[in-house]
């Protein structure tokens, strides 16, 4: 299996650089190859200026973009600021843990939005619902 991890963070001695390096790690010792694409190594802009953004978007677009670009705290799960070094070797050795069985996991699948009545809160319509209630695993 071929593996592409895009990796975005300007210092390698990072918490960040490390988890990418037991990523890359435990990935390879289960046989996969793994292509590293270092967007600050291929000096990629990392921002967009005014002149680059053309066009218009309603202010829900531009909202939705700018949570996931400007680094809104929900994104942000691997902050290492104020942790002790052991408990970031303890994070790092959790998620080389967690890799190990990475390759076995059964993929999630959500079902399109079209499957979903806007009529009714979004609720799943029942001709998709029902042929499914069965394969329930819960």
């Amino acid at each position: 299996m071929v593996v592409l991890m895009v990796y975005a963070h300007q210092s390698s001695g990072s918490l960040n650089a490390a988890d990418k390096e037991a990523a890359v790690e435990a990935l390879k010792d289960q046989g996969c190859t793994v292509d590293v694409s270092d967007l600050y190594a291929i000096e990629s802009k990392a921002t967009a200026t005014a002149e680059e953004n053309t066009g218009s978007c309603s202010g829900t677009a531009v909202c939705r973009t700018a949570s996931c670009t400007t680094g809104a705290s929900r994104f942000w799960l691997l902050r290492s600021s104020g942790l002790l070094s052991e408990a970031r070797g303890a994070m790092l050795e959790g998620r080389r843990t967690r890799l190990q069985g990475v390759l076995e996991e059964k993929p999630l699948s959500f079902p399109p939005s079209a499957c979903f009545d806007g009529q009714k809160g979004f609720q799943l319509k029942p001709e998709v619902h029902e042929p499914h209630a069965a394969m329930r695993t819960d």
